[in-house]
C-alpha cells in the first residue's frame, strides 16, 4: 500500500517502497508490485471523519483489490493495514484476502536477514496503529534481536506509545508539530543516536518535530534493514 507522500520527500518515500519489495523478494516471498497503479487506502478519510466520502471510496477499493486476485496484501503503512483488515470489511463487501504488514512478513523469515552494522543502540518508536490496532510490536524487537542490533525503549512504548501527530497534520499542522516535538523529545531522552520507525506517517511527522531536538537520525525500518543487503 502506498505512502502518504509529501512532495519534498517523494524520492525517499518511493525508494522505501522499492527497498521493501527488494527485501521481501530476498527473503523468498513471491510478490507483485506495480509502481504505476498504486491504490490509496483511504486512511485519512476514515481518521478525519469523512464518512460519506469513505463509504463511496470503499466500493472502489474493494473492487480494485478483487480484480488483482491476490491472496495476501502486504502493507508498509499500518494505517493501510488497519483499513483493509478492520475497517473496510465492516462497511463493504471486501475480498477474502489476508492482510499482513511488512513487519509481520519479515518477522516470519527473520532468520534469513543479514546483520546490520550499528555501533550504538537505536530507539524504537512504535506506530500507534501498528501496536494498538494491529497488535504488532514485539515482532519489531525480535527482528532487531535476530540481526544483532541493540535497542532501547522510550518511556512510552508498544501499545502505550505516544502519537507522532501525523494524522492531524493535514488539518491542524501547528498542533501536529507540537505533538511531534514532544515525541521526539521522548526519543532523545533515551540517549540513542538513531530512532527507528515503522510507519510513513510517523516518519514524515517526526521529521517535522526534530528541529528543536538532537536525534541525529530518523530512519524507517525498511531503510535500516536494507543496509544489511548492501553488503
Amino acid at each position: 500500500a502506498p505512502f502518504h507522500i509529501f512532495a519534498k520527500n517523494k524520492e525517499r518515500y518511493f525508494s522505501i517502497n522499492y527497498k521493501a519489495v527488494y527485501i521481501l523478494k530476498k527473503l523468498g516471498y513471491d510478490i507483485c508490485y506495480d509502481s504505476t497503479g498504486e491504490l490509496y487506502s483511504g486512511a485519512l478519510l476514515y481518521e478525519l471523519g469523512f464518512w460519506k466520502d469513505l463509504n463511496k471510496y470503499a466500493a472502489g477499493v474493494a473492487e480494485s483489490i478483487r480484480k488483482t486476485e491476490a491472496k495476501t496484501i502486504i502493507c508498509i503503512s499500518p494505517h493501510s493495514a488497519e483499513m483493509f483488515k478492520i475497517i473496510y470489511p465492516k462497511i463493504v463487501d471486501f475480498p477474502q484476502v489476508k492482510i499482513k504488514t511488512f513487519i509481520e512478513m519479515v518477522w516470519e523469515k527473520r532468520d534469513l536477514l543479514p546483520p546490520v552494522k550499528c555501533d550504538s543502540p537505536v530507539v524504537i518508536h512504535d506506530s500507534c496503529r501498528l501496536a494498538r490496532e494491529l497488535g504488532v510490536s514485539q515482532e519489531l524487537r525480535d527482528i532487531l534481536d535476530t540481526i544483532g542490533v541493540k535497542y532501547v525503549e522510550p518511556f512510552r512504548n508498544k501499545e502505550w506509545t505516544t502519537c507522532c501527530g501525523g494524522p492531524s497534520k493535514m488539518l491542524f499542522p501547528k498542533i501536529s508539530k507540537i505533538v511531534a516535538e514532544r515525541r521526539v523529545t521522548e526519543l532523545v531522552e533515551t540517549g540513542a543516536g538513531k530512532a527507528l520507525v515503522s510507519c510513513p506517517y510517523c516518519l514524515s511527522s517526526l521529521h517535522s518535530g526534530m528541529a528543536r531536538n538532537s536525534v541525529t537520525d530518523l530512519e524507517d525500518i525498511v531503510e535500516f534493514l536494507f543496509r544489511g543487503f548492501e553488503g
